[in-house]
């Protein structure tokens, strides 16, 4: 079913969860796709689509996220601590956020906002970019009003308009 959606369809998609699940063992169909793609896979999940062993990855993100865009035509956001965005060859280093994001539904906000972005019209890159942002600023936000060992994935999203506040005030 992925792939008959990745390969029916002219516009660009987020890949994350279920999504990236269901391509476990048929990477390869992301190079029949004609539209752009941007997959948020945290390590587990990245590791589970590509068989490259965690220790692998976790020894250098920088590399095997450079590698995987080289190789495949993606946008991807590698999610940790410190997310990993590349493309073409690219990559780009998130130095913001902080532990909060590491709970459930957090991927699911920043695939959502991610998707935003591209419905907005915004190429893959910036829209990851944007999203990553965003979303980290945001937590930043929250973890002012409730700790990081209590933020959920809704205070995250109830702070993302303090974010952009915080944002333009700054700028």
């Amino acid at each position: 079913r992925v792939e008959r959606v990745l390969n029916g369809s002219c516009c660009p998609a987020v890949l994350d969860a279920g999504g990236l699940s269901a391509m476990a063992g048929r990477i390869d169909m992301l190079v029949k796709r004609q539209a752009p793609i941007v997959m948020t896979p945290h390590i587990g999940e990245f590791c589970g689509i590509t068989g490259i062993p965690e220790q692998e990855v976790r020894a250098d993100r920088i590399k095997t996220a450079r590698d995987f865009t080289l190789k495949y035509p993606v946008t991807l956001v590698l999610k940790s601590e410190n997310t990993v965005i590349a493309s073409e060859g690219r990559v780009w280093v998130n130095n913001i956020g902080n532990s909060g994001l590491g709970k459930a539904g957090s991927g699911d906000l920043l695939a959502g906002m991610t998707g935003a972005y591209l419905a907005m019209g915004k190429q893959p890159l910036e829209a990851a970019l944007l999203g990553v942002y965003m979303h980290s600023l945001a937590a930043d936000v929250a973890e002012r009003v409730c700790d990081r060992y209590s933020m959920t994935a809704s205070a995250v999203a109830e702070n993302i308009s303090g974010a952009y506040r915080d944002l333009f005030q700054n700028s």
